[in-house]
């Protein structure tokens, strides 16, 4: 009985059979579902090869290499940021508030961009694309801005503005990834705080079941009606 042996493929490129039954969209695409759970700086191309069932050799053909996965899942989550952007209203607050909801909701689901802006600076705003393709980590920043310039504030403190504005929403975001509130880890805490003498507590004695209450949706809420409340008395002051 004679075996036949699968002719191997030879050195070099993919043959141009292999490279049509997948394309650089498909991989972006992969990456970026793969940011809802997983940290960006975390995924790989053997990992994202082995989820099409092809060789790492052929997502490195398609892909320059593990920055190009990064700022081109970057660039695809910054697409879906700005396609979605809140319109402008005549109600500065209440445009500012939109805003921050839509994008403490896209950071809250793809979790995975977060972990990594949170953590590295290269492809936080600023995308490596090819000529003839739109930079959206760019066009994020000028929609931010802009929204900002609702407040008709001078340059300098529209930046101040926004500088506060993005720290809140990836601050809230970031935690809630975490699980840092208390109400996260309350049958832990409870265990704990039961055997203290809370005459030695008196802080934690005060706020009692209050320290659980908080969830990360309604702490960024609450924080950001406080954050909106400084910008107005700051703008009263500005512009008297």
């Amino acid at each position: 009985m004679t075996i036949k042996k699968e002719p191997s493929r030879k050195r070099g490129r993919p043959s141009l059979s292999e490279t049509t039954q997948l394309d650089k969209q498909a991989i972006i695409a992969k990456g970026l579902t793969l940011a809802r759970t997983s940290a960006l700086h975390q995924i790989t191309i053997t990992g994202i090869a082995k989820d099409f069932g092809v060789t790492p050799a052929l997502i490195h053909y398609l892909i320059p290499g593990k920055d190009g996965l990064i700022s081109g899942v970057m660039n695809a989550y910054y697409k879906k940021v700005c396609s979605r952007w809140p319109k402008n209203t005549d109600n500065w607050r209440q445009h500012l508030e939109s805003v921050a909801l839509h994008v403490y909701k896209m950071q809250s689901t793809y979790r995975g961009v977060v972990l990594y802006t949170s953590t590295h600076n290269r492809y936080r705003i600023v995308q490596n694309v090819s000529q003839g393709e739109t930079d959206y980590g760019l066009k994020y920043l000028d929609l931010l801005i802009q929204s900002a310039m609702t407040m008709g504030l001078d340059p300098h403190n529209t930046m101040i503005l926004c500088e506060n504005f993005v720290d809140l929403i990836t601050g809230a975001a970031r935690q809630a990834i975490d699980t840092r509130l208390p109400r996260q880890h309350e049958t832990y805490l409870r265990s704990i705080i039961s055997n203290l003498n809370m005459q030695k507590y008196p802080g934690i004695d005060f706020v009692g079941d209050e320290l659980y209450s908080t969830d990360p949706d309604s702490l960024f809420e609450s924080s950001l009606r406080m954050l909106l409340d400084a910008f107005e008395i700051r703008r009263a002051d500005l512009l008297a």
